[in-house]
């Protein structure tokens, strides 16, 4: 949820060429990953259901280009996620696999934290950088 961000660390803006470079850590109060359908098989047996991930923790550095002339232009041009803490995982419909509770919830802790995240980078890329182009912050810099 973009509208929960807060800053989790330094951000500085330095002039380059004429055009200012912001970068900054910030985090997000709710940071959510849901998937909606997983289909689990083993020695015969079948389950399907819901995982969701609530991140506690979490930080990520990006950088906006600041087009000054001919007239102000704010532009996301990365994004790095830096922390995902804090983990609490919600699987629905295990049935046979209840026993694998923490086993499975430690794979999804581990999934996220390290394969998906560049998934949520990707994921979140497009609407942060939609969120800055909608957004006026040309009004708030010094330029």
């Amino acid at each position: 949820n973009i509208s929960t961000v807060h800053r989790t660390g330094d951000a500085e803006l330095t002039r380059v060429d004429g055009n200012l470079v912001l970068t900054a850590h910030l985090g997000l109060d709710q940071l959510n990953i849901d998937f909606n359908n997983y289909d689990v098989s083993l020695l015969g047996e079948h389950q399907k259901g819901k995982i969701h991930a609530m991140v506690g923790t979490n930080s990520l550095w990006l950088k906006l280009n600041v087009q000054v002339k001919p007239s102000c232009l704010v532009t996301l041009s990365d994004l790095k996620i830096e922390k995902l803490d804090d983990i609490d995982v919600d699987i629905t419909n295990l049935g046979v696999f209840e026993n694998l509770t923490d086993e499975i919830t430690s794979w999804v802790v581990n999934e996220v934290t390290k394969s998906f995240k560049n998934y949520i980078e990707k994921t979140m890329f497009p609407e942060l950088a939609n969120a800055v182009r909608d957004a006026d912050l040309c009004h708030y810099l010094p330029i």
